[in-house]
């Protein structure tokens, strides 16, 4: 099973705009890994990405990820789900509760 990390970040992005601190600095600076975005994961086997940070578009667009046949959110907090709205552009169908899906 082939994994990707897209982002590992926290609940907010590193650097933020605007924020000169030290650990800001340094991300701007140096980038990945200091830089990090929302937490995301890719599965390539499936096409599965797990979760939707606001910024995963820029991700799998670095990862050069082509497709995206299913989408897991692990929960409903807004760091895990901002990047739906740029997702639904890519005709993604979406499950709902109590719809019935095959696995």
């Amino acid at each position: 099973m082939e994994l990707t990390v897209l982002g590992s970040g926290g609940n907010s992005p590193t650097p933020m705009p605007t924020c000169g601190c030290r650990v800001c600095t340094e991300a701007r600076e140096k980038g990945a890994p200091y830089a990090r975005r929302g937490n995301s994961l890719f599965v390539h086997d499936e096409n599965v990405l797990i979760d939707t940070p606001e910024l995963v578009w820029e991700s799998l667009n670095r990862e050069r990820i082509e497709a995206v046949d299913h989408i897991l959110l692990t929960h409903f907090h807004a760091d895990h789900t901002m990047g739906l709205r740029v997702l639904q552009a890519l005709g993604i169908e979406f499950a709902y509760d109590g719809m019935e899906i095959s696995v």
